[in-house]
């Protein structure tokens, strides 16, 4: 199953080599971050660069590609007492690699390599890419816009250099089924969204590394660790935005986690944002609490510290229009829920400068 994924990567990106002389588009991001972590199992300063490159075209109105490539050079200081998961690496990495069929105005059909950020829930997902067929149905209903999606996607665990193609002894799946609506008006936005979720076969390197981050598993080693319950259940979310002024404005959020496998102690999670917008100033607040087996560890956000946490993340971020930059600053601060030798309480510093530049 590994060949035939690998085959159907290389067709996608061949597809779109045919067609690079109809005049695409490509922007990139030039991104530069700092990361600091410091918990009793784990103390590392991170420093890196990333090129993020976007590329887009659409030859006709029924059919579009994209093509969004991050090369990573990364140095620093990195301790660890059980797992060298998050040291510094230099990697080419493929965020987007797909193409989208749209045969009418309500329907998109996409095939190829997908971000799970499409989900906008980092609790259960984080900007991981997997291989996948998803299918979008937009039905418009006044000012209201309600969609239906599902995804059928092959989860990676050890990776190959992109960090796509899953190698195992078994074939792993993940199904996704939701729906969101969405009301946008001039000073009042509201999205309510619900997802289904259903890991299917993981593999045993990922329950080796998931326990490292809060997840039950049992077994020693890459080849023999196992989860201990399956992931199974449901992700729901409402959000809403005042903008009254056009330059200022206030959102918030709650999103909520279940897993049917796990028992109560250990299957839910819930997370509360705050965002204010001040002209070009952006300030968040979030308080989450994930308990131990809500997610599978591997895939979720890594910024709340995965899965058996309980704290609050602040970032504040400005935006610099004249040269097309952001910069970024955050805190997170969680202790654990269930102690166990391999998790402590953390505190993590993020910082982050982007810029954008369009090139053709």
């Amino acid at each position: 199953m590994g060949l035939f994924k690998l085959f159907f990567l290389l067709s996608v990106l061949l597809f779109s080599s045919f067609t690079w002389a109809k005049k695409p588009q490509l922007d990139v991001d030039l991104i530069q971050y700092g990361e600091n972590v410091a918990s009793a199992t784990r103390q590392s300063t991170i420093w890196g660069a990333e090129g993020l490159w976007k590329f887009k075209y659409v030859p006709t109105l029924y059919l579009s590609e994209e093509l969004n490539l991050a090369t990573i050079l990364e140095t620093g200081s990195f301790r660890s007492r059980y797992t060298e998961n998050g040291k510094p690496e230099s990697r080419l990495s493929l965020v987007d690699a797909k193409i989208n069929f749209l045969p009418n105005d309500y329907l998109t059909i996409t095939a190829g390599a997908q971000s799970l950020n499409y989900f906008s829930a980092p609790m259960l997902f984080s900007a991981k890419s997997f291989v996948a067929l998803s299918e979008e149905l937009t039905i418009p209903l006044s000012t209201w816009k309600w969609k239906i999606f599902s995804w059928q996607a092959s989860p990676k665990a050890d990776s190959s250099e992109l960090g796509l193609i899953s190698l195992g002894p078994r074939d792993s799946y993940l199904l996704i089924g939701g729906t969101k609506l969405t009301a946008e008006g001039d000073v009042v936005k509201f999205n309510l969204s619900y997802l289904y979720f259903y890991f299917s076969n993981l593999f045993n390197s990922v329950a080796y590394e998931s326990q490292f981050n809060g997840n039950s598993a049992s077994g020693i080693g890459q080849n023999t660790t196992s989860f201990i319950y399956d992931y199974q259940g449901h992700h729901g979310s409402a959000d809403w935005e005042f903008n009254p002024l056009g330059n200022i404005s206030f959102k918030q959020k709650v999103a909520y986690l279940f897993n049917e496998k796990a028992p109560n102690r250990l299957n839910s999670g819930v997370m509360l944002e705050n965002s204010l917008k001040l002209y070009d100033w952006f300030l968040t607040g979030t308080l989450f609490k994930i308990k131990r087996d809500a997610a599978v560890a591997y895939y979720n956000s890594s910024s709340m510290g995965n899965t058996n946490r309980d704290g609050f993340l602040v970032e504040v971020a400005t935006l610099v229009p004249d040269i097309g930059g952001k910069m970024g600053l955050s805190y997170a601060k969680s202790s654990t829920i269930e102690k166990n030798i391999y998790q402590s309480d953390e505190q993590r510093v993020q910082f982050s400068w982007t810029q954008n530049f369009n090139l053709f």
